[in-house]
């Protein structure tokens, strides 16, 4: 009869103690910076406080992202796209498909630092991949 009686107390112990099956929380990803998108055909010149977000995001070991199109001299559309994500390299990708007269590829570079240069940055120490 003690069994009995005991039964119900072992049980409510039970459903109190940890639930060591949880799997731990993901560590939060940081959000990605957005420089911005340009169009360089409306202005011509650089937005110089996009080139500063990019490199204070490099510096920092932010993800962030910025874009540029330049058109060819025959107005076709060439997108660059400048990533870090967050450990201090920055990966370029250039889109040429758009390109009637130019090779129409993907290129993919990758750089393990960025210079500040006047209203810009330069890319350094870079390997095409």
């Amino acid at each position: 009869m003690r069994r009995l009686l005991l039964l119900p107390a072992v049980l409510a112990l039970a459903a109190c103690s940890p639930d060591d099956t949880r799997q731990p929380a993901e560590p939060a990803r940081p959000v990605t910076i957005d420089c911005g998108t340009f169009d360089l055909k409306l202005s011509g010149e650089n937005p110089g406080t996009a080139g500063r977000c990019l490199i204070d995001a490099v510096t920092a070991r932010q993800p962030a992202r910025l874009e540029i199109i330049r058109n060819t001299d025959e107005g076709d559309p060439i997108s660059t796209t400048y990533q870090s994500a967050g450990h201090g390299r920055v990966e370029i990708v250039t889109d040429t498909r758009q390109d009637r007269f130019g090779p129409q590829r993907i290129t993919r570079t990758t750089c393990t630092a960025i210079k500040p240069v006047d209203d810009w940055f330069e890319p350094a120490n870079c390997e095409n991949g």
